[in-house]
């Protein structure tokens, strides 16, 4: 039991702890040979930082071996997933195993699935306004994002680049819109398996520079080193956090007319991480834990 009191995943720095309100577990998945495994620091990782104040918090990653003798421990499992992805569907085969409630904090915009896929969470984090449409087609939901404001935030800086994209190199992100922007042009995402290779092989053909996944404060220098950050994915291809870090920064952002969540959030205030932990704790408090 002694792990999960005096180990943590080296991206995460607890807070001295003023008193203990209880026990959560945090199941989530970042590849471990992944630079973004030893410096994943955004909005979340940030509010589960200020939450550590007050909860005692085990990280439990998704490709290990599930701890079915200390599960029943805990006053709440953190589910950090979409829909269906990797994460999900593990939480779903031990849910038999799940004494505790498990709260799915949505990662995606996928719209929820059939009611035997989501009946093992008790309540439904999403990240925009935009998602709200299906709140009546779960039982519990609420809005809970937020982005890192300790790092993102205005800085004077010189301006390199004309435009800059961020986010992971898939066809879904529709980056061959930035390549037909002019000017210098910047993306920085990750970058795993053919499809990416691809897409940065067509990119750096056009003119593009191509920089693989950045620690959160290099990043934030990149992009302020901009005019502009462009994320010009389809509707489920993610780009939430990047629109918000960036405003968050000051800095002018554009996406496409086709996606109305990321629309929404070029207009919405921000949220930062100290809101984001406020409303990840509150089904909790509602329900006296």
């Amino acid at each position: 039991m002694g792990m999960f009191n005096t180990s943590h995943p080296p991206f995460f720095n607890p807070r001295l702890k003023t008193y203990s309100r209880g026990r959560l577990a945090v199941i989530y998945y970042v590849p471990k040979k992944s630079l973004k495994y030893n410096c994943w620091s955004d909005g979340f990782t940030a509010a589960m930082e200020i939450i550590s104040e007050s909860w005692d918090i085990d990280w439990i990653h998704a490709d290990g071996i599930l701890p079915i003798k200390l599960m029943r421990r805990y006053d709440a499992i953190y589910v950090k997933s979409n829909w269906d992805w990797r994460v999900d569907q593990k939480v779903r085969k031990w849910s038999a195993f799940l004494s505790a409630p498990c709260f799915l904090v949505l990662s995606g915009s996928l719209p929820p699935p059939e009611p035997s896929k989501r009946k093992c969470y008790s309540h439904v984090f999403y990240e925009t306004s935009w998602y709200g449409q299906w709140q009546e087609q779960m039982p519990s939901s609420s809005r809970a994002f937020g982005v890192n404001t300790d790092i993102y935030h205005p800085k004077p800086h010189t301006k390199k680049w004309d435009v800059i994209g961020v986010g992971a190199l898939k066809a879904i992100k529709r980056w061959d819109r930035l390549a037909n922007r002019s000017g210098q042009k910047l993306l920085v995402g990750e970058a795993f398996g053919a499809e990416a290779e691809d897409i940065r092989d067509r990119l750096q053909n056009k003119g593009v520079e191509v920089r693989e996944f950045q620690p959160p404060e290099k990043l934030r220098d990149l992009m302020l080193s901009s005019r502009l950050v462009y994320i010009p994915a389809e509707l489920h291809g993610g780009g939430e956090r990047a629109v918000w870090e960036a405003r968050a920064c000051g800095l002018p952002v554009e996406v496409e007319a086709d996606n109305p969540k990321l629309k929404s959030l070029l207009s919405e205030p921000i949220w930062d991480h100290s809101d984001y932990a406020q409303a990840l704790l509150k089904p909790l408090q509602l329900a006296g834990k």
